[in-house]
């Protein structure tokens, strides 16, 4: 008798072996499979709270214009795409020193820790289609922002679409947050638009019926014959 209890409890200890071995082959398959692969960062998909210093849509202290748009703050395997709606006509002439800052969490550019096999993260970022030069930079687990110099003429008015190509190189391994967005630039006073449009055909010069765009707010009483003069 003694030995029939041992061998059902000894079969009993491998049935809960078995179950175990199960269960962990069974959680270990589907997690690769619903995340495409074993994942090297352990940062957890949840809301991060981060301090944004930039203004929404507002002129900062040193003069330069923002137009900012919020991300979702959550570390996500999955590329980013955010729109950023610039209110400026002829943005190509009328903004200088422009920049595209991304505040982003957990980018791990050098993966000091070698968690990932394949390399660091490297995570690009383009705008209306226009890949910017260098990646975003930061550290493990941490908020970061990097700026990247734009080029005024591959912006336009209205929206501008902003995407973050996340672990660009298919490691498979990192995550991604982003808390913001936003473009930061100089908006010159000038002249932006004009009617009757220059060679414009079939223009009453009695009655031209001539208006003016400039690029910003100005004083009425500074717009004079000394300042101002319009030829046609």
């Amino acid at each position: 008798m003694e030995e029939k209890k041992g061998f059902k409890r000894s079969a009993g200890l491998i049935s809960n072996l078995l179950v175990i071995s199960c269960l962990m082959f069974f959680s270990d398959h589907y997690l690769k499979t619903a995340y495409g692969g074993e994942r090297c960062d352990h940062a957890s998909p949840q809301i991060y709270q981060h301090q944004s210093p930039l203004p929404f849509n507002a002129v900062d202290d040193e003069g330069y214009t923002i137009w900012k748009t919020e991300g979702t703050s959550s570390c996500e395997f999955s590329d980013h795409q955010l729109e950023i709606n610039v209110d400026v006509s002829d943005p190509k002439n009328s903004i200088s020193d422009l920049s595209l800052i991304v505040n982003a969490f957990d980018v791990d550019f050098t993966d000091d820790s070698g968690v990932c096999e394949d390399g660091p993260e490297v995570d690009l970022v383009s705008i209306n289609n226009y890949q910017l030069p260098g990646k975003l930079r930061g550290a493990s687990d941490s908020w970061s922002t990097t700026t990247f110099k734009v080029d005024p003429s591959k912006i336009k008015e209205g929206i501008n679409t902003v995407f973050i190509d996340t672990d660009s190189t298919g490691t498979d391994c990192w995550c991604l947050g982003i808390g913001y967005v936003a473009l930061r630039g100089k908006v010159g006073f000038q002249i932006v638009n004009t009617t009757p449009p220059n060679d414009a055909e079939k223009v009453d010069y009695d009655r031209p019926n001539i208006t003016v765009t400039f690029s910003g707010k100005y004083d009425t009483s500074t717009v004079n014959a000394d300042t101002f003069e319009v030829f046609f």
